[in-house]
């Protein structure tokens, strides 16, 4: 499908086909949910194994959390920075925002979830605190994020390229 709207629209080959393939996969499961809800068992199976194996290798290429503290110290403080300031400032967006909502403080920690860690990190809140509704969700408000952020970047990358700012951006 990503690749029939990239001929019909070739300006857009340059977000690229995997960003328009998620793009229209979220598309057309927030679209067209009871169509779709035959494939959720098989769906839901087939993420819990692949959000396992995503656990297993980010552990795995961290090793510890010593060699992270000893290595990267800054990006320690920058997370801890992100989080310190983002957390507070979703709980106050959320309470103006979500006021009518009976679950509200679920809803803006899983969104906050989703923001830092991603859709993984927040399905596995979502299942952890018992939230089985909110599972779905939060993948794609997670999956969501990401599609924001590689939209976005894509384009500040070719905006740099095309000024001159940055030589070569692959290679």
């Amino acid at each position: 499908a990503a690749a029939a709207v990239i001929s019909l629209f070739p300006a857009l080959a340059s977000l690229g086909i995997i960003s328009l393939g998620t793009v229209f996969t979220i598309v057309l499961a927030t679209s067209l949910p009871k169509r779709l809800a035959p494939f959720t068992r098989i769906g839901s199976i087939l993420g819990i194994f692949l959000m396992q194996m995503f656990f297993a290798a980010s552990g795995a290429s961290s090793g510890s959390i010593i060699t992270v503290l000893t290595s990267s110290p800054l990006l320690l403080l920058f997370s801890a920075v992100q989080l310190a300031v983002q957390l507070p400032v979703a709980l106050a967006v959320g309470r103006v925002l979500l006021a009518r909502f009976y679950n509200r403080r679920q809803l803006v920690l899983l969104a906050s979830n989703a923001n830092v860690g991603g859709p993984a990190t927040a399905a596995g809140m979502a299942t952890a605190m018992g939230w089985g509704g909110l599972v779905a969700p939060a993948i794609l408000v997670g999956v969501f994020g990401y599609v924001c952020a590689t939209g976005l970047s894509l384009a500040l990358a070719k905006a740099l390229f095309v000024s001159g700012a940055v030589k070569c951006v692959f290679g």
